[in-house]
C-alpha cells in the first residue's frame, strides 16, 4: 500500500496507560449509551465490570493484553493500539480492543497503518485470525476494516418502542 505513513508502536508507559484508560472509560460509557442503546445505569454497570476485568489495578491490563502507542517518523504520538490474545473453542485469536488515531493525525493514513501494525502483532504471536468489534454507527471505521478484508460476522440491531 503506497504512501502509508511510517509508524512505530511500542508499549505504553505507566503515565500513558493512566491517561489512556481514564479517557477510554469515559468514551466507552458514552458509546454504550449512545450507540449500544443501554440506559446510563446499565451502561455504568457494564463498564465497571468490563474495566475491573480488563484492568484490575486500574493501570495495567491483564496478561495477554498490550496497549501500545503509535508514533510517526518524527517520534510524535499519532495513536494507540490495544491488542489482546483471546480464545474461543480451543482456538486462540488476536482481538483489537481499541484502535485510535489522535484527532490531529486523522485522515492521513494512520488508521490503515495502525491496522497493518495489528496484523503484524497477530502474526508475531503466531495467530492466524484478527477480530474486533465496531459500533454500527462508526461508518468510517467499518469502511476501513472492509477495505482491509474484514467481513461482518453478525449485526446486532435494536429499536426503542
Amino acid at each position: 500500500m503506497a504512501n502509508l505513513p511510517q509508524i512505530t508502536v511500542s508499549p505504553a508507559s505507566d503515565d500513558e496507560l493512566v491517561e489512556f484508560i481514564a479517557a477510554q472509560k469515559v468514551s466507552y460509557l458514552r458509546d454504550l449509551v449512545e450507540q449500544g442503546g443501554l440506559s446510563k445505569a446499565a451502561a455504568q454497570a457494564n463498564s465497571d465490570a468490563t474495566w475491573s476485568g480488563l484492568v484490575p489495578d486500574g493501570i495495567h491490563p491483564i496478561d495477554g493484553n498490550e496497549i501500545m502507542i503509535a508514533r510517526d517518523a518524527d517520534g510524535d504520538r499519532v495513536g494507540v493500539l490495544w491488542m489482546a490474545v483471546r480464545e474461543r473453542g480451543g482456538e486462540q485469536y488476536a482481538w483489537i480492543y481499541d484502535i485510535e488515531v489522535d484527532p490531529d493525525a486523522r485522515n492521513r493514513g494512520y488508521g490503515r497503518a495502525l491496522m497493518l501494525a495489528a496484523e503484524d502483532w497477530t502474526r508475531e504471536k503466531g495467530l492466524t485470525s484478527l477480530q474486533l468489534n465496531v459500533f454500527g454507527g462508526n461508518t468510517p471505521a467499518r469502511a476501513l476494516y472492509r477495505s482491509l478484508g474484514f467481513v461482518e460476522n453478525a449485526v446486532q440491531m435494536s429499536k426503542r418502542v
